[in-house]
């Protein structure tokens, strides 16, 4: 065993369910409390999703935040 690195000490599984026609921006990042992110929803570039995103719904920012609703149409 290589001295002086450890990989992995621990492994934590989430369930996060990403919904039909999402869209996320580069560099987006989604943390582990985020177990949702609804239909067609949009997430912006640079954004950190730190819990769920509802349908139809453009969330961006630091974290993110909902800004707007999309017309379910």
């Amino acid at each position: 065993e290589p001295q002086g690195f450890s990989f992995f000490t621990a492994v934590k599984i989430i369930q996060l369910t990403i919904e039909e026609g999402v869209v996320i921006g580069s560099r987006a990042i989604v943390l582990a409390k985020c177990h949702y992110i609804g239909k067609n929803a949009r997430i912006g570039a640079g954004a950190v999703v730190t819990k769920d995103i509802p349908d139809y719904a453009v969330a961006v920012g630091v974290p993110a935040k909902v800004v707007k609703m999309l017309s379910q149409e």
